[in-house]
């Protein structure tokens, strides 16, 4: 039941980011949504996590996956 929940939860964060930006998801966003999920879950949230991109478009893509879950980031393009 959980597993269909949380699927159900993944599509619809989905479909609202596809909206967003019109770019489908591929699997590097599925995992790493996945990994932040985890991290929030044994982390009671209180860990950060650093995503690093050799590309800025990459940052670009996930942002609005990151922004549809109500994941807080901060972006610093050094």
């Amino acid at each position: 039941m959980l597993q269909a929940a949380r699927k159900a939860a993944v599509q619809a964060v989905t479909q609202k980011a596809i909206l967003n930006t019109g770019i489908p998801p591929s699997a590097k966003i599925f995992e790493t949504l996945r990994i932040l999920d985890e991290v929030d879950a044994e982390s009671d949230g209180q860990d950060k996590t650093i995503i690093f991109s050799q590309w800025t478009s990459m940052l670009d893509i996930i942002e609005p996956y990151l922004l549809a879950k109500n994941i807080g980031f901060t972006r610093c393009e050094c």
